[in-house]
């Protein structure tokens, strides 16, 4: 009887890992497929985008790095105050809002990882996109409050 629990407790310990494996890989699997490229104070990078309710809520959970030179947009249909966090984002971020005549009106440098009780980031003021980039880009280019990205190639 012992031993009989024993395997039925690792058979379902089994199937439990396995349905949890082949969900991390469904969200890998999920990557937003939709790229383009901006120039943000005169850097060339691609731009994965997020640009329906569903892609933007599942953003950058899950990746475990972003390739160089290499970020994800967030675009919204107006300007306003949009908060995002670092739930289940495996590595560092730089989080910048940019409004919609491409001046970069907020920076969060260095945003840490997070998988639970996570805070929220919200800009100074409204914005129309949110770039996401790998921690330390916003200082490599020097990018400030005022600066200037070039966003008309997604529209």
């Amino acid at each position: 009887m012992t031993s009989r629990k024993i395997s039925l407790s690792l058979v379902v310990a089994i199937v439990l890992i396995t349905i949890l494996f082949l969900l991390s890989k469904s969200f890998e699997s999920t990557r937003i497929t939709t790229e383009s490229q901006i120039i943000i104070n005169g850097k060339i990078i691609t731009v994965e985008i997020a640009d329906d309710p569903d892609e933007r809520k599942r953003g950058l959970m899950f990746r475990e790095f972003l390739p160089p030179d290499h970020g994800m947009i967030f675009v919204f249909d107006r300007e306003d105050i949009y908060s995002f966090w670092m739930m289940n984002v495996e590595f560092s971020l730089d989080i910048i809002w940019i409004s919609n005549d491409g001046t970069v009106v907020h920076i969060e440098r260095s945003v840490p990882t997070c998988s639970w009780n996570c805070p929220s980031y919200a800009p100074t003021a409204p914005a129309k996109y949110v770039l996401e980039m790998e921690s330390g880009f916003a200082e490599d280019i020097n990018l400030r409050k005022g600066s200037f990205a070039e966003i008309s190639l997604l529209e």
